[in-house]
């Protein structure tokens, strides 16, 4: 992108913590947000994800030492402006608005109403950092978001097992991939505009994101995540006390999809409990009551089959770009135990037939037991036309804690 001219020159004044005798910038400076005047640290707020840079903060006090004054200092860097790329990213958006949730589309609105602004590429370095390789800027670094990209690209390659070939063929537009980020609320600005501008800097080189599901903040017990004040449960130490099925699905049912949500440690407890784990494992039995030879097949009538269809395609929807909810998939797993649990069935193997179906649809969130159901035999499959089916037994949810 320097060889291609796509950086230019910009004498700027940004925050200076004057006993530091350091420039500040994103998490080294908090002050006044221009959008929404809450407490905002530098590079974007928190609260109304708008963007700022250099000096657009108002009242500017260094993160580390609060008494250390600041002032503000002139300092050359090179940046991207996004303002180039405005027409690439209102058609990209017109095109995708049915992929972003509703809080995220008013956001990229706002901005794209106003002047766009420009993405630091190098900044004076506060002591760490990667150094930038740009005659212009001489002992700068690279803006820590501008890594972001090329790390994923990497990360991607990385992943695949250092496949023979270029590191970025999974990102080229000739790949076929389909993109999909997923990512919170304040973090669509840069995943939004910088990354994405990041992307379309190199013409048709490579895939831009089918859609990005962003979810609002997820507090613990009402108050905000905190490393600092070690407000947090780690999901290591989670897993280790509670089976992971429990979480995953305490986690989606309460997913902050479009507004705050809160994880508390009790409601974990008592919901995966009496919501998933009891009804399931009763399901299990019921199951069990009926078939006792394993090998035995058992007929499947259309009404059954039209059942088991239908529970497919109501997960489908839930899974969706354009609907994507695991919220609504962690309640309809919900909705569909009670019913499978209580149904009244002529034919066993249409109970059958629907439970397979419904197991198949609960795996990506119940990983662990469809996992085990699988190696059991069981075909986890969404077809549902076939007119006999094998006897299986659904695996029990294990207890909490283990």
């Amino acid at each position: 992108m320097h060889r291609q001219g796509r950086f230019e020159l910009r004498t700027v004044r940004m925050p200076y913590a004057e006993n530091a005798g350091t420039h500040l910038f994103d998490g080294l400076v908090k002050g006044e947000c221009p959008a929404c005047l809450t407490e905002s640290c530098g590079g974007s707020c928190e609260g109304c994800g708008h963007p700022n840079h250099f000096d657009d903060l108002g009242d500017p006090r260094s993160v580390l030492d609060p008494d250390d004054p600041v002032t503000s200092r002139e300092v050359t860097v090179l940046v991207l402006p996004i303002e180039n790329y405005r027409e690439e990213l209102t058609a990209y958006y017109a095109a995708r608005t049915s992929t972003w949730r509703g809080h995220s589309r008013q956001l990229i609105r706002e901005i794209l109403a106003r002047p766009l602004p420009e993405i630091p590429i190098t900044v004076p370095s506060p002591g760490w950092g990667i150094d930038a390789p740009f005659a212009e800027t001489p002992g700068q670094i690279l803006y820590p978001w501008v890594e972001a990209m090329p790390a994923s690209i990497y990360s991607t390659w990385k992943a695949a097992g250092g496949p023979e070939g270029p590191v970025d063929s999974a990102w080229r537009a000739e790949s076929g991939n389909q993109l999909v980020y997923f990512h919170g609320f304040d973090n669509v600005y840069f995943w939004g505009m910088v990354d994405l501008v990041m992307l379309l800097a190199h013409g048709d080189r490579y895939i831009t994101p089918d859609a990005n599901v962003c979810n609002e903040f997820y507090e613990l017990e009402n108050e905000k995540f905190s490393t600092s004040r070690n407000h947090l449960i780690r999901g290591a130490d989670l897993v280790a006390e509670v089976p992971r099925d429990l979480v995953r699905f305490y986690l989606a049912l309460t997913c902050p999809e479009d507004q705050r949500a809160n994880f508390t440690r009790e409601g974990l407890d008592k919901v995966a409990g009496r919501r998933l784990r009891e009804p399931w494992n009763a399901l299990a039995d019921r199951l069990d009551t009926l078939v006792t030879d394993p090998g035995e097949e058992f007929k499947v009538t259309a009404a059954g089959r039209r059942r088991a269809a239908v529970i497919v395609e109501r997960f489908r929807l839930c899974y969706d770009l354009t609907s994507f909810s695991l919220t609504r998939a962690a309640d309809g797993i919900v909705t569909q135990l009670g019913r499978l649990l209580t149904a009244e069935r002529d034919e066993t193997g249409d109970l059958l037939m629907e439970v397979r179906a419904f197991l198949a649809c609960a795996a990506p969130i119940l990983i662990d037991v469809a996992a085990e159901a699988e190696a059991a035999g069981v075909e986890l499959t969404l077809d549902t036309s076939a007119e006999t089916i094998d006897a299986f037994s659904l695996p029990r949810l294990p207890g909490s804690p283990r």
